[in-house]
C-alpha cells in the first residue's frame, strides 16, 4: 500500500526506560518526496486527570520511514483483524 494523508498507521517509539519498543496509533499528516511520512502520534492517556476528558495528547514527528518490522523510529500498517476474532454484536 502507498501512504497517503489521513491514513491511520502504527508508529513504533523506543521506550525511554528500557529497550522495549512501544506501538502508538498515528495519522499520516504529510508524505515527503523521499517516501518518508510526517505523523501526528496519539499518546496514551496515563494520567488519571485526563481519563474521561476529551483531551488527547498528540505529538508530531517528521520524516519517518516505513518498516515491516517493529523497528523503533519507524511506522507500519496496522495488523488486519481476523473477522472470527471479533465479538458477536449484542441483540437488543
Amino acid at each position: 500500500m502507498k501512504p497517503s494523508i489521513g491514513r491511520i498507521v502504527v508508529y513504533v517509539e523506543k521506550h525511554q526506560l528500557d529497550d522495549e519498543p512501544i506501538e502508538k496509533a498515528a495519522i499520516i499528516s504529510g508524505v515527503n518526496e523521499n517516501g518518508s511520512v510526517d505523523l501526528h502520534v496519539f499518546q496514551p492517556v496515563t494520567s488519571s486527570a485526563h481519563r474521561g476528558s476529551p483531551y488527547t495528547p498528540v505529538t508530531s514527528v517528521g520524516r519517518i520511514t516505513f518498516s515491516e518490522g517493529k523497528n523503533p523510529g519507524c511506522w507500519h500498517w496496522p495488523p488486519r483483524v481476523d473477522e472470527s476474532s471479533r465479538p458477536e454484536p449484542k441483540e437488543k
